[in-house]
């Protein structure tokens, strides 16, 4: 029973993509989903997703590079 609850709140999380980015963003603070929301407003949550989305399009773009570079050698 726990295990096909466990799966319904994965699948959920999956496809709930403002969901699973408060529940990463709760946990490189330090802090409860419910306390992420009650001190942070949407607006700033917002700024987080947009920091976060360049964040990894910089890192992306950096492996990229990185393996282009070590193909040449």
């Amino acid at each position: 029973m726990l295990s096909l609850i466990r799966k319904a709140i994965e699948k959920e999380l999956e496809s709930d993509g403002r969901l699973f980015f408060q529940l990463s963003l709760a946990e490189a603070l330090h802090c409860t989903l419910n306390e992420l929301k009650s001190k942070v407003t949407d607006e700033e949550m917002s700024l987080w997703a947009a920091y976060y989305a360049i964040k990894k399009r910089q890192h992306d773009k950096m492996m990229e590079d990185t393996k282009k570079n070590t193909r040449r050698r």
